[in-house]
């Protein structure tokens, strides 16, 4: 019996989910992030450590700028491997990802009020910059292995 294409992606995904954890985390908390600005759109006014924050985009742009990168990376990781060019889609997606971290660490230092922000941000931007180095390298791979067959 042929597999559905729905049980293909799930066993796909679950033999390389232990060797991308830290991006799936990342982009967990990219989404749960997006999501906590979209249901409380008193966040910004409410905490005066987001005044950084609000000074750079307003709270539903950095609601749906979330989503958005959260959701464009949940593609990657989902596709990758099926696709050879895939691991260069997951670098693009862990820089954007690096990016808003570091625009978020950037926000909640201009608050005067950082708070757990730099407890959070700084190993967050760290492991994504690490997480476009290893999609980097298993693209380096996917090249050299395609060449060779």
């Amino acid at each position: 019996m042929a597999e559905t294409s729905g049980v293909f992606v799930w066993r796909f995904t679950s033999e390389h989910f232990a060797a991308r954890a830290s991006e799936w985390l990342l982009t967990l908390v990219l989404f749960n992030l997006g999501v906590g600005m979209s249901v409380q759109p008193e966040m910004f006014t409410l905490n005066p450590s987001f005044a950084g924050l609000a000074s750079i985009a307003p709270q539903g742009v950095w609601a749906v700028g979330l989503l958005v990168t959260s959701i464009v990376r949940l593609a990657a990781l989902v596709i990758n491997g099926a696709w050879r060019r895939s691991p260069y889609f997951r670098a693009v997606t862990a820089l954007l990802s690096a990016f808003v971290w570091w625009t978020l660490l950037l926000g909640i230092l201009q608050s005067n009020l950082p708070g757990l922000g730099i407890a959070f941000y700084v190993p967050m931007v760290a492991f994504d910059l690490y997480n476009v180095y290893r999609a980097m390298k298993d693209a380096g791979a996917a090249e050299t292995a395609h060449g060779a067959a």
